[in-house]
């Protein structure tokens, strides 16, 4: 009785296994070398009945058949096991094979937080002896100091990752270190993104001085990372010697207009920065110090301002348009005023080098001048031109329209894909989220009617 109760299990999950291994080979003919299986799975069990995996369906049924599908699959080239909430064991059983795994490029294990120093112990294990993966993601994993050190360890003879996402990882500035020592000695990685920790002044001031040395790395994200005025400072000394970093992004830290004057130097001799993001970050000081600098920098192609209260330095934004080859420029949420747009606006219809700008809810922009500035140059590709008040308009068609209960014929949308002044947004949302209902951008026509 009990080898034939043991027979049945193993058939189940031979036709289990089958099963899934099937709809995981359908899914890579749809998305060619990259399996996507963040979150959970939905599948089809043998009883012609469809569920959805969780925790523990995934990693006793799901994952397995990960393993032995990254064993005989050429093709794969991106993995992406985001949210599924594995375990040190887990990422044992996944790191062994990937150990001297020739195919795959890109892992994504974002949003796992239970690894643990075991499970980082076993990812630097497999960092050291794989030489084909270019692409890591451990975002929000909750490192600590145990697992930076062991993947900076593991880095330092690691030849082959280009990018890794570290961020919202809680990295100290102590940590921030031991990545300075890792960029002192790694010549390969080209791409870190270590935005959402707490590295604050100092472990940026690290991190800066190993890029003085460092010509490999092209791209840093630093954003959110409680950077004040000592990070821009060492910065600014940074771009005066290094020319291969081409991507720097401090978005929604806060400097000052003295350490943006500083920083503003080092931009006029940087010969080798392309995209500078200071996002909700300076003052208007601080942006006019930044455009003044560019006027001499025919390097840097895009410049993101947003957020920042900003109103004076539309003019300073206007001169530098006027006579710099920037491609592309983010100035939406900057509090421009009519005139402020009407500066902008001027500039943008003589200039020939910008192809993207967004000075998306400037204040009192208004639709003419926009709209004929852009009628006026001929080398834009895009452009978000909005007015507040426009907004607010479709806002109270749309509330018209929710009253009139057809909220019944929209379906599915997004936050990101909604566009309305901020002090309708909350109101707008709450009512989406208590009436159970969701909006798609198809449906935004509405708000032209």
């Amino acid at each position: 009785m009990f080898a034939c109760y043991i027979f049945k299990k193993k058939k189940m999950q031979y036709v289990l296994d089958k099963t899934i291994m099937k709809q995981l080979r359908e899914q890579l003919e749809l998305t060619p070398s990259t399996l996507d299986l963040n979150g959970s799975l939905t599948y089809e069990k043998p009883e012609k009945r469809k569920r959805k995996y969780d925790e523990t369906d995934f990693k006793r049924d799901v994952l397995p058949c990960v393993i032995k599908l990254i064993k005989v699959d050429a093709n794969l080239e991106e993995l992406m096991l985001g949210s599924n909430n594995l375990y040190s064991s887990d990422i044992e059983r996944l790191c062994i094979i990937l150990q001297t795994n020739r195919t795959l490029k890109k892992l994504d294990l974002n949003n796992n937080n239970h690894f643990g120093t075991t499970g980082y112990q076993h990812i630097a294990q497999m960092l050291m002896t794989n030489e084909h993966l270019q692409d890591l993601k451990l975002s929000n994993g909750i490192m600590f100091d145990d697992g930076v050190t062991l993947i900076m360890e593991a880095l330092v003879s690691n030849t082959a990752l280009k990018y890794i996402d570290i961020s919202s990882n809680k990295i100290s500035p102590l940590d921030a270190l031991r990545i300075h020592n890792m960029l002192l000695k790694n010549k390969h990685l080209a791409s870190v993104n270590m935005e959402i920790n707490y590295i604050g002044d100092g472990g940026a001031t690290w991190i800066a001085e190993a890029l003085e040395k460092n010509n490999s790395l092209k791209n840093i994200k630093l954003g959110w990372n409680n950077l004040l005025d000592d990070a821009a400072m060492a910065f600014a000394k940074m771009l005066r010697v290094n020319n291969s970093l081409e991507a720097l992004n401090l978005k929604c830290n806060k400097f000052s207009a003295g350490a943006m004057q500083t920083f503003a130097e080092a931009l006029k001799i940087n010969t080798g920065l392309v995209e500078l993001n200071v996002i909700n970050a300076i003052d208007t000081e601080g942006a006019i110090h930044i455009c003044e600098a560019l006027k001499s920098n025919t390097t840097l192609k895009k410049l993101s301002l947003r957020a920042n209260n900003i109103k004076g330095a539309a003019k300073s934004i206007a001169s530098m348009l006027a006579c710099n080859t920037l491609t592309e420029i983010d100035i939406a949420f900057c509090w421009f005023d009519a005139t402020d747009v009407e500066h902008v606006c001027r500039a943008i219809e003589t200039n020939t080098s910008l192809k993207t700008i967004d000075v998306e809810c400037s204040k009192c922009a208004t639709d003419e001048l926009c709209r004929n500035a852009l009628k006026a140059n001929t080398t834009f590709i895009s452009s978000d031109v909005d007015d507040g008040r426009r907004l607010a308009t479709r806002n109270i068609r749309f509330q018209k329209y929710v009253r009139e209960e057809k909220i019944n014929l929209l379906l599915s949308l997004k936050k990101s894909d909604v566009i309305m002044p901020w002090h309708i947004q909350k109101q707008f949302f709450t009512f989406v989220t208590t009436a159970k209902y969701r909006l798609c951008p198809s449906d935004l026509r509405i708000w032209d009617e």
